[in-house]
């Protein structure tokens, strides 16, 4: 049952996680449709060198927003810094 999810514009949500004033870029983007009930989205999170603990806030505020707008409800978010070299969105 696994599928893509429909109405999800992939650019309009790298805009809605970056407009986060501690994102500086999302890259290596995946979302897919488990079943009816699940929706998963995972990717990398690039920020300024900060403590692990500080990304807390900001991972929560992107699973808000995430809910909130596409009903997304498992993520996994890799936070780091200057890691990729290529920043697409996939």
């Amino acid at each position: 049952m696994m599928s893509s999810p429909e109405g999800i514009d992939l650019n309009e949500l790298k805009i809605i996680i970056e407009s986060s004033s501690d994102v500086k870029n999302v890259h290596h983007v995946h979302v897919w449709k488990l079943n009816d009930n699940d929706t998963h989205f995972e990717a990398h999170i690039e920020v300024d060198d900060m403590a692990v603990s500080k990304t807390l806030e900001i991972q929560k505020q992107i699973e808000q927003n995430l809910h909130d707008k596409y009903e997304i409800n498992h993520t996994t978010l890799q936070f780091e810094c200057n890691k990729c070299d290529n920043k697409s969105i996939i």
